[in-house]
């Protein structure tokens, strides 16, 4: 079965080094290659605020009135929901970044 072929303490050791060292290296290689006016887009960062700052507030809400948990312990839940797929979304705009048509 192909599921044996990794042990599962390899795969979190994968896991944990593609988490703490390959994906932040990455990000910042395609960030490094880049001119910083076209990293620090006003309008790009403006909207990626917003969009995490509602996505944290609407699983703040899920936390507290559908799960009825405490305020301390919702806050904690959902830290991590507006940045989860920082790595699928902050490579590619950093490596694409460049190819974008002058506005």
């Amino acid at each position: 079965m192909l599921t044996r072929i990794i042990a599962k303490a390899q795969v979190q050791g994968i896991a944990t080094f593609v988490i703490y060292c390959a994906l932040p290296a990455l990000i910042v290689k395609a960030l490094a290659q880049r001119p910083l006016s076209k990293i620090l887009d006003a309008r790009y960062l403006l909207a990626y605020g917003l969009a995490s700052l509602a996505t944290f507030a609407g699983a703040l809400v899920v936390a507290r009135r559908l799960q009825r948990k405490p305020l301390d312990t919702s806050a904690l839940y959902v830290l991590g929901i507006p940045t989860a797929n920082s790595g699928f979304i902050g490579y590619p705009v950093a490596a694409c970044s460049g190819s974008r048509p002058n506005a």
